[in-house]
């Protein structure tokens, strides 16, 4: 009799417990002094070339398959054009179908025969209306790195963004900033010497507390995730900042530094979220540290316990695991990865839900596959003039946020329109996270444009709103959002609202010589006014320089 096969572990190591060195060092917005005066901005190479899960090559021909092989259709109930042209509001919804035949030999087919046009609304359906804009203003200028990557968190009376490598507090209204810091200065009471980037925020309503992550590292070999969160709900006053080790898994060293973060909180932990790599190397894995809340939310020492290793249903290593932010101020704590193609394939049809349960104390954690459409790396963004091009990223997952059982994420995928070209496309879904399947999910986009780095947010009713990056031959890149209501049709996204223009074609290449823009935006639900979404993003504000820009809407 044979025995069943054991199933791959989920993870390589964890829970493991640990504690931050020190308790929480107090630190004020409106009070500067010592150390933290004179903290510079800097800028050291990155410890590792690679900040993917495979190497450069490989990478490098998923690129070029998104720009040449035409086989990326949809489904016509898995479309929705937006129809708003560059630098004005949507006009008439949109009358064309895409072609039939070409299904390609990326194993995205489209249907043998199309039905109705895909709209907004989807086939037969009427298109929601666009978001009109309620708040609408400048956040944090160009703060000289690249790219800006922008977090943002709402609350009763103020608004917090943060861009590489400042933050700022503004009144809720719009105006200018109450106060601005440098990421350097704000930490520089528990680190120094340090580059500080990817900042995250969030604000916890149910505690009145506003929470800041942003990763870290020297050139010695350290690495840290900076955790500074608010005495009070009042962001002008005291915070208390820590420097968690980032190195070490529970209290064991490692060799490995962090990079891209993800933060989200509920009722009893913060939960921190990083891509471990080997300093000077490669890809490690995935770590999910869960913070005690009670803990760091009264300046005590941090405990905290790690997963170390997270893999896929099929073995592989999860990479960027984000947390879900939850929009309703309590439940399950959910989180979710997408995965790279293996050799020779092009595209993926399933996305890794992960689920954790107990205390902080005893955190356990399952995960299980679901079943999606295909997704696929999309090719870099054509820009006006012939410009060069901006670079689109990969297929990780950009934002997670959770609403009852309904977990909410995007990513940017590729999309082969009507006339035969490719373009950068958002691939938008609902996931059932009881059930562990998709409730809906469309690509969204329009032929000749490329939709980048979308960010997405649902409210406590289901109502949700989609901001995004769109460039294009004919449009600067620009800041737009669409939004949809949970009365509307399944799959329906609204045509798109412009938020900010672009001033010109952006090139302002990095010190590897990429035009990057993204990473990511920011979005948040406001905990105050029911169905008020926001956004946070960036804009070309001139050749080598981007800007930003803060609204929102109620869908």
């Amino acid at each position: 009799m044979t025995s069943a096969a054991a199933p791959a572990p989920l993870f390589d190591d964890g829970p493991l417990a640990g504690t931050s060195a020190i308790a929480g060092t107090e630190f004020e917005p409106t009070e500067l002094v010592g150390p933290m005066a004179a903290a510079p901005e800097l800028r050291l190479p990155r410890p590792s070339r690679v900040r993917l899960p495979i190497d450069s090559a490989a990478f490098a021909e998923l690129k070029a398959r998104a720009r040449t092989d035409r086989g990326f259709y949809r489904a016509q109930d898995k479309l929705r054009r937006d129809v708003s042209p560059p630098g004005g509001p949507p006009t008439a919804a949109a009358t064309t179908a895409m072609p039939g035949g070409n299904a390609g030999a990326l194993a995205m087919p489209m249907p043998a025969a199309p039905a109705a046009p895909t709209g907004p609304g989807g086939p037969g359906g009427p298109a929601p209306a666009p978001p009109a804009l309620i708040h609408s203003y400048a956040g944090i200028p160009f703060a000289g790195w690249i790219p800006y990557d922008c977090a943002l968190a709402v609350g009763p009376s103020h608004v917090l963004c943060a861009v590489n490598s400042s933050v700022a507090i503004f009144p809720k209204a719009g105006g200018a900033a109450l106060r601005q810091r440098s990421l350097s200065s704000w930490f520089s009471g528990v680190v120094q010497g340090a580059t500080v980037f990817d900042p995250r925020l969030v604000y916890d309503a149910p505690a009145d507390r506003w929470v800041l992550l942003a990763t870290a590292y020297d050139a010695n070999g350290s690495s840290w995730f900076l955790l500074s969160v608010s005495q009070s709900g009042d962001p002008m006053a005291a915070w208390y900042n820590y420097a968690l080790d980032a190195r070490l898994d529970g209290n064991h060293p490692t060799t490995n530094w962090a990079d891209y973060p993800g933060l989200a909180y509920d009722a009893n932990a913060l939960y921190l979220t990083a891509n471990m790599f080997v300093w000077g190397g490669g890809y490690a894995y995935a770590k999910l540290r869960v913070v005690d809340k009670s803990t760091v939310y009264s300046g005590a020492r941090a405990t905290y316990q790690d997963f170390v290793g997270l893999r896929n249903g099929d073995g592989t290593l999860a990479f960027t695991v984000l947390p879900c932010q939850r929009v309703d101020g309590a439940g399950t704590q959910y989180l979710v990865n997408s995965l790279f193609p293996p050799a020779g394939a092009a595209a993926r049809r399933e996305i890794t839900l992960w689920t954790v349960t107990g205390t902080p104390a005893a955190p356990a954690l399952t995960q299980q596959t679901v079943a999606t459409d295909p997704y696929a790396v999309p090719p870099d963004a054509d820009q006006p003039g012939g410009a060069a091009p901006l670079e689109s990223g990969d297929i990780r997952l950009l934002t997670a946020c959770a609403q009852g059982n309904s977990v909410w994420t995007c990513l940017t995928t590729v999309q082969t329109w009507d006339d035969g070209t490719n373009a950068a496309a958002v691939y938008w879904l609902q996931i059932d996270a009881a059930a562990g399947a998709v409730q809906q999910d469309a690509v969204y986009g329009a032929t000749g444009r490329h939709y980048l780095y979308p960010a997405l947010v649902p409210d406590a009713q289901g109502n949700a709103l989609l901001a995004f990056a769109r460039v294009g031959t004919a449009e600067n890149a620009a800041l737009h959002v669409a939004s949809r209501r949970h009365t509307d049709s399944p799959n329906a996204l609204s045509s798109s609202s412009l938020v900010h223009p672009g001033s010109s074609p952006y090139t302002g290449f990095d010190s590897s010589g990429r035009n990057r823009w993204g990473d990511y935006l920011g979005v948040a639900a406001d905990p105050q006014e029911a169905g008020l979404l926001w956004a946070y993003g960036g804009y070309a504000a001139g050749a080598t320089t981007w800007a930003t820009w803060v609204c929102s809407a109620r869908p």
